[in-house]
This record gives structure tokens, C-alpha cells and sequence, in this order.
């Protein structure tokens, strides 16, 4: 009664032991998988926030493209309006290269896939596999390096490109998204299977207080 424990001794009760002693690593284990997936939440949100910033420029960029088929620019302005649009190509390019967490880069295609260990167990069904390949935004994944918008050809067919990169930017923030609520799932679940564990092991350790001091 004086440790607030029904046992305190492998001899008090052998099974009981066993028993708790698998929930508490069970316990244990999900608790890590769950800061797993707050890693992996932490990386979406470091590779959003550079997509956020490449999407504005594509952005910018489509709206020059437009802005230099308008009949009313001559060459010269459509220069000017191209230094412009290579400024944020360059910008883009920038981003995909210095994005990262932990020193792995999430913008440039460099990183294939990651794997993120979200379960108690170690077979496939238990990870997730983060497809990097839907997250490269470099200006070779977008086919932006040659593009340019100092003649009316140009500009039209770059509007086309930018048009495209900008559908591919979408298709990444609808993966990220839904690879966020998976996550927000599966550490909902864990938490509380963590805490049922808990529940269960105090039943089997703890003493009955009101039980005890009734006899």
C-alpha cells in the first residue's frame, strides 16, 4: 500500500509482469512513431512554404508571358520584360536547391523517396514512403531553363510551359496535403492506443487503493 503498487516484484506476480512489460514497450514505441511523424510533418511544411514561394513566381512569370504578347510591346520592351522573367526563373531555381531540413534537400529531386517509420512494426504497411519525386520543383522538372519571352513566339509558347508548371505546383500541394492528413490520422491513433496501453498497465501494477484499505 505504502508504494502505491499491487506489484513490486517480478514474485508478486510473474504474469502480470510480462504483460506490462510488453505494454510499455508497445507504449513506448508508439510514442516514438508519433514524434516520427511530427518530423514528417515538420518536413512538408518547410517544402510547402518553398512551393508557396515558387508558386508566386511562376505566377509573376506567367503574367509577364502574357504581358509580352500583348501586339503593343517592341523588342525592346519585351527585353526588358524578359530580364524580369529570368529573375524569377533564377529565383525558383534558388529555392529548389536551398530548400531542406536535416540536410536533405526536398525541392530538387535529389531525394527519391523518404521513408518515415510510423508504427510499432517494421514492415512496409508500417512506413510511410514520402514520394519526393512529386515535390522536385527545379526549373529542369518545370522545363523552364530555355525559355524565354523576347519575341512573340517565345512568349507564346512559354506561356504554355509556365501554364504547365504551374498545374504540376497543384498536383504537389494536393500530395502534401494529403499526405498531412494521413498523418494528423495516424497520430490520433497512436495517441490514443498509447494512452489505452497506459490505462491497462496501471490497472495491472497499481494498487486498489479503496480495496486495500477496505480489508
Amino acid at each position: 500500500l505504502s508504494t502505491g503498487k499491487r506489484i513490486n516484484h517480478a514474485s508478486d506476480d510473474p504474469a502480470g509482469i510480462s504483460i506490462t512489460t510488453v505494454m510499455d514497450v508497445k507504449s513506448k514505441s508508439m510514442d516514438m512513431a508519433s514524434r516520427n511523424a511530427d518530423i514528417a510533418q515538420s518536413m512538408i511544411k518547410v517544402a510547402e512554404g518553398g512551393i508557396q514561394e515558387i508558386s508566386e513566381s511562376l505566377i509573376r512569370m506567367k503574367e509577364l508571358a502574357l504581358q509580352s504578347l500583348n501586339g503593343s510591346n517592341t523588342d525592346e520592351s519585351r527585353k526588358l520584360l524578359d530580364q524580369d522573367f529570368q529573375s524569377n526563373k533564377t529565383h525558383i531555381e534558388q529555392i529548389a536547391q536551398t530548400n531542406s531540413m536535416n540536410g536533405k534537400k526536398l525541392l530538387n529531386g535529389s531525394e527519391k523517396s523518404l521513408l518515415f517509420q510510423i508504427d510499432n512494426k517494421s514492415n512496409l504497411d508500417h512506413q510511410l514512403n514520402l514520394d519526393m519525386g512529386k515535390l522536385d520543383a527545379s526549373n529542369s522538372s518545370f522545363n523552364l531553363n530555355q525559355i524565354d519571352i523576347q519575341t512573340y513566339d517565345n512568349a507564346k509558347e512559354t506561356l504554355d510551359v509556365v501554364s504547365l508548371a504551374l498545374k504540376k505546383i497543384d498536383a504537389s500541394r494536393a500530395y502534401m496535403g494529403a499526405i498531412t492528413n494521413k498523418l494528423e490520422s495516424i497520430k490520433s491513433n497512436m495517441s490514443g492506443s498509447s494512452i489505452q496501453h497506459q490505462a491497462s498497465k496501471s490497472r495491472i501494477l497499481d494498487t486498489d487503493i479503496a480495496e486495500e484499505t477496505a480489508r
